[in-house]
């Protein structure tokens, strides 16, 4: 009797093992979610040198706290700024980008937002085109002058 008991208890035991591992709950952890007003921003035409910037909004609809840990910009014509706090659920945070439009050309740039997620990163994009300013008018402008002074 004593080894029917035994072999029992050697043979429940795996079995209970196997039922608790496969009929647990499912894991507490919970992704962080980000969530953006807008992914692109466009800022026309700008002039040489003209102040450009912008924000991306975005809230965090999940239930653990986001952070934004890192803005990677694609190249060194781009300063960003950022919410550094942890942003708790249902709050929102705010990327500045500022832009160096010093010269003329067709732009179109990534920004890597680098959060507490697996799905992270996200990647934000600007654009937009840089012109000098209208040298028609400015050479007008001095022909004016000088007929003024004649």
């Amino acid at each position: 009797m004593k080894k029917k008991y035994y072999s029992f208890k050697l043979l429940a035991l795996p079995v209970c093992i196997f039922l608790l591992l496969n009929c647990s709950s499912p894991p507490l952890f919970q992704e962080a979610v980000i969530q953006f007003s807008k992914i692109e921003h466009d800022f026309g035409l700008l002039s040489v040198k003209e102040e450009a910037a912008c924000s991306f909004h975005f809230s965090n609809p999940g239930k653990v706290p986001l952070v934004v840990s890192d803005v990677k910009t694609s190249c060194g014509c781009m300063a960003p700024d950022w919410t550094h706090k942890p942003i708790k659920p249902g709050l929102m945070g705010e990327i500045k980008i500022k832009y160096d439009s010093a010269l003329p050309s067709t732009f179109n740039k990534k920004i890597k937002v680098h959060y507490n997620s697996p799905g992270s990163p996200i990647v934000l994009r600007i654009k937009g085109k840089v012109e000098y300013p209208d040298s028609k008018k400015a050479r007008c402008n001095s022909k004016d002058l000088k007929q003024q002074v004649f």
